[in-house]
């Protein structure tokens, strides 16, 4: 993938403009007086009982900082700049003034939300958003190290927009603001769920050759001393079968994978992969604390009423309870 030293400016917001714009306007509607609704078409009437709305302004109970780092901001007419990685469930540009993907959507919300335009910054590669002086420290991220630094990217931009881990390391380079939870898991077939950790000893594992789940099983494998086999699949519907069929036992992946692959799952449940449940969120620099409050609680209103669900649902096809429930149901096995 090609890195930008220099974030290039989007000029749009994702494919599937009408469904898109259509959330997106149920979202951000009434959150601020300021705030003007998208230019999608109308959307049809819905019971007041059945439909979940936008936070109310009022539900936005803004810390004295974020209530000045908004001032500033609307002051000068300044947008909210956001980088976002380009994929289809994070931020797909249309060319022509639409988008689509979670985050963006949520981001775009939240911008109309308290009056701001959003300018988005469109990134093909997650080392971009970690780089140093144009590089990203190779060994970032690993036991022992203690960098901190702002990024080159969050020095251009407001908020990173995209579901990152929060994990001490980037804790040091950011603020981060959790969004939702996440975890590692394996699907294999009903009945044949493993009983812990010693339970994986000597299973077959459905990977796609050198892929982050194939390194991630070698590394466990040699931690804990297993001899682990492998089936190999080409793509994400192969290693489904292989598990179907028999010919593996399980598949890993992350439990977001896993809710968004949810027609792939007949004869096949869940069990939880050996680590904790963590957060992934949205990052801003340590010294904007007003943004990370301000982000911080239209968050949460928009889980309090229903419309971050309403996008999770649209975009991943499971409602977000369900997907809560799926995710802490898969404890670890004694």
């Amino acid at each position: 993938m090609n890195h930008r030293t220099k974030p290039a400016r989007a000029v749009g917001v994702g494919f599937l403009a009408m469904a898109a714009a259509l959330v997106l306007a149920a979202i951000s509607l009434s959150c601020d007086a300021r705030a003007t609704a998208t230019n999608a078409p109308p959307a049809e009437p819905a019971a007041a009982s059945a439909a979940p709305r936008p936070p109310l302004a009022s539900e936005l109970s803004l810390s004295p900082a974020a209530t000045a780092w908004l001032a500033d901001r609307r002051a000068v007419a300044a947008p909210l700049r956001v980088a976002l990685y380009l994929s289809r469930d994070t931020y797909e540009p249309d060319g022509s003034g639409g988008g689509s993907g979670f985050d963006y959507l949520l981001a775009k919300a939240l911008a109309d939300c308290f009056g701001l335009s959003l300018e988005a910054y469109p990134q093909s590669s997650v080392q971009a958003f970690f780089t140093r002086d144009g590089t990203m420290p190779p060994d970032l991220g690993a036991p022992g190290t203690a960098y901190a630094y702002v990024p080159d990217l969050l020095s251009a931009v407001d908020l990173y927009a995209l579901p990152l881990a929060v994990v001490p390391w980037r804790e040091r380079l950011m603020d981060m603001v959790p969004v939702f939870p996440t975890r590692s898991q394996l699907a294999g077939r009903i009945g044949e769920e493993p009983m812990g950790l010693a339970g994986l000893a000597g299973k077959t594992f459905a990977v796609i050759p050198d892929s982050f789940q194939h390194k991630t099983l070698r590394d466990l494998a040699a931690r804990e001393g297993f001899a682990f086999s492998y089936r190999y699949a080409q793509d994400e519907s192969g290693l489904f079968e292989l598990v179907r069929s028999g010919q593996a036992d399980y598949l890993l992946d992350g439990s977001v994978y896993f809710a968004k692959m949810g027609d792939q799952m007949r004869g096949l449940s869940l069990s939880a992969f050996p680590g904790d449940i963590v957060s992934t969120g949205w990052g801003v620099k340590k010294s904007e604390p007003g943004l990370r409050d301000l982000v911080a609680a239209y968050i949460a209103a928009a889980q309090a009423t229903g419309s971050f669900g309403e996008l999770w649902a649209s975009t991943y096809g499971m409602d977000f309870t369900s997907y809560l429930g799926a995710l802490f149901a898969t404890t670890e096995r004694p």
